[in-house]
């Protein structure tokens, strides 16, 4: 069964199956309209020409089975010793009589597990199919864990951005200037003070551009947008309704029903009649002008051929044992790049490992794509 929370329900994607098989929309023009990606409804539409209605149910895509997949009770003697006891590796292995090797893989799959676990749950709540993403790694230890991650999602293509160790600094200086201001007033739609709402919103920005104003951002070109947490009188979940700003007044409210029912039909079928629609808190965003950035290596570190360190002994989890790998110096490698895995690619900022069969190429701008061949 679906989530209740799922973008689509076995409900709704009957309904964007139909409206593309029956009614000809253009899978294009139902995805918009159901929000979700073109190859989601694509994907839905093809169900549903080959299996009819009952194509529609969520389906497992978690592998059958897992190659040298550590048993349930040693995961949970491991946890235990390493969480409760502060145990290391070896002093586990010894309790356990396992081992180094043995135990740490056991807890490396375990935290490479619980990332997994947490997006596969927030990925079936959204109603997509893992296989149809790509993971990007960033953080120091992102590249270390992505590609066996990847793999226990089914996801299989893996990019590496440039500098990842430092992924979370670029993104600071990358991304664009923005500032949210709320203030919560329920009121039902048809009882809104306008001119009131006038006032607070001039107040709002205000205060918002003084904050942009701090960033460096006010001199430049600044989106906003007026946002409203709505719902019928009497219900406990909100939907969240967004409009590019506009003079507040009367005028508005037309606009913003509109966008109200809109969303609330997509995300439930059908509106509720004679229900009073009401808002809860009303919001403002400002953003300044999102732009593209490129980052390259500020020296000249890239060789013309890939510089191979040597060859290192790492777990192969897909085997079950250790095996020699080449490890690379990822600067060396300039864009266009081909290699194949397994392998290891190290720099300062972090180390890409690739234990698997894989595809691993250095894209324009530096990012390695690995498109992984085993799982």
């Amino acid at each position: 069964m679906a989530h209740a929370n799922a973008a689509l329900t076995p409900k709704h994607r009957l309904r964007l199956a139909r409206l593309i098989v029956d009614d000809g929309w253009p899978p294009s023009r139902a995805a918009e309209f159901f929000h979700v990606s073109w190859r989601t409804a694509t994907k839905w539409a093809q169900r549903y020409r080959e299996e009819g209605s009952s194509g529609m149910v969520d389906r497992s895509s978690a592998r059958h089975s897992q190659h040298a997949r550590t048993p349930q009770p040693v995961v949970r003697k491991i946890v235990y010793l390493r969480w409760k006891q502060r145990l290391g590796p070896v002093p586990i292995a010894a309790k356990l009589d396992m081992t180094n090797a043995e135990v740490a893989w056991g807890i490396c799959n375990i935290v490479n597990e619980n990332m997994a676990a947490a997006a596969r749950i927030h990925i079936a709540e959204k109603g997509h199919d893992p296989r149809e993403f790509t993971m990007v790694a960033t953080g120091g230890a992102g590249p270390v864990h992505v590609v066996e991650v990847a793999r226990k999602l089914q996801i299989p293509r893996v990019l590496a951005t440039i500098a990842a160790g430092a992924g979370s600094c670029l993104g600071l200086l990358a991304a664009p200037a923005r500032v949210d201001r709320s203030w919560s007033n329920p009121a039902l739609v048809k009882d809104v003070d306008w001119k009131r709402l006038a006032t607070v919103y001039d107040e709002l920005r205000a205060d918002a551009e003084s904050e942009l104003a701090s960033a460096g951002a006010a001199g430049g070109k600044i989106q906003w947008w007026i946002g409203a947490e709505m719902r019928y009188a009497g219900q406990g979940h909100n939907v969240s309704v967004s409009l590019p700003w506009r003079k507040i007044g009367a005028s508005l409210c037309a606009a913003l029903m509109k966008e109200f029912e809109s969303r609330y039909r997509q995300l439930y079928g059908h509106l509720v009649p004679n229900a009073a629609p009401q808002v809860i808190t009303w919001r403002l965003t400002g953003r300044s002008v999102v732009r593209s950035h490129r980052f390259t290596w500020g020296d000249a570190r890239v060789s013309p051929k890939p510089v191979m360190r040597g060859k290192r002994e790492i777990y192969l989890s897909k085997r079950g044992r250790y095996g020699a790998v080449p490890v690379y110096e990822r600067y060396s490698l300039k864009p266009g790049t081909r290699l194949a895995g397994p392998l290891v690619l190290e720099e300062r900022e972090s180390t890409l490992v690739v234990p698997v069969v894989a595809d691993v190429r250095v894209l324009p701008d530096y990012t390695v794509s690995v498109t992984i061949k085993e799982f």
